[in-house]
């Protein structure tokens, strides 16, 4: 019986609640990490950010295929967000982005969750509260290292996945069995 009711409401409704509920849940996310500032220094909180995620539903579904009037209405919001983060950078000398970034987020997330699995915009959700949620613990994290183990990190990753796939995996002769990769990857464990 219940599942015969819900196999009547149109899947756009679904996705316009998902879509509403997703950015109202962003939105309650950040009313909760900037509950200590000074309200004026708020870009906004829940119900800017419904609105946001919204108004890109309603322009992704005006023309799914063309996404004229989503992209026209990106610009809109981007410019929008220019200009409070230059009046934030010129009247309150604060330089944060993230807020603006994630409303950005919260406005694509119509065409996520039309062209998206449903674990795909879940994961996004859960990763943008999750990374709202740690930037002091991650502040506190990033400064227990120096720069020498950023350069390292940075070389290892060259070295991993640049330099590694680009050597021939062939044995140097027929007589030695060792190719120029493994030779690499001997130097690399020599290196830990």
């Amino acid at each position: 019986m219940i599942t015969d009711t819900l196999n009547l409401i149109p899947s756009s409704i679904v996705k316009f609640f998902l879509v509403a509920l997703f950015s109202f849940l962003i939105g309650l996310e950040q009313r909760r990490h900037h509950s200590n500032e000074e309200p004026q220094s708020l870009f906004g909180t829940d119900r800017t950010f419904t609105l946001i995620g919204i108004l890109g539903f309603i322009l992704y579904v005006i023309s799914p295929n063309d996404l004229t009037p989503f992209l026209w209405g990106g610009v809109s919001i981007v410019i929008l967000l220019s200009i409070f983060y230059y009046q934030k950078i010129q009247v309150q000398k604060r330089f944060g982005a993230t807020t603006l970034i994630i409303a950005i987020i919260t406005y694509c997330l119509a065409p996520l969750v039309y062209t998206q699995p449903d674990w795909m915009v879940i994961l996004i959700i859960v990763f943008i509260l999750i990374l709202t949620e740690i930037k002091e613990t991650l502040f506190e994290f990033s400064k227990k290292f120096d720069n020498d183990e950023f350069i390292t990190l940075a070389k290892f990753l060259v070295i991993a996945f640049v330099v590694l796939p680009l050597l021939p995996d062939k044995p140097i002769s027929d007589e030695l069995a060792i190719s120029p990769a493994k030779l690499w990857q001997i130097r690399c464990l020599a290196w830990r």
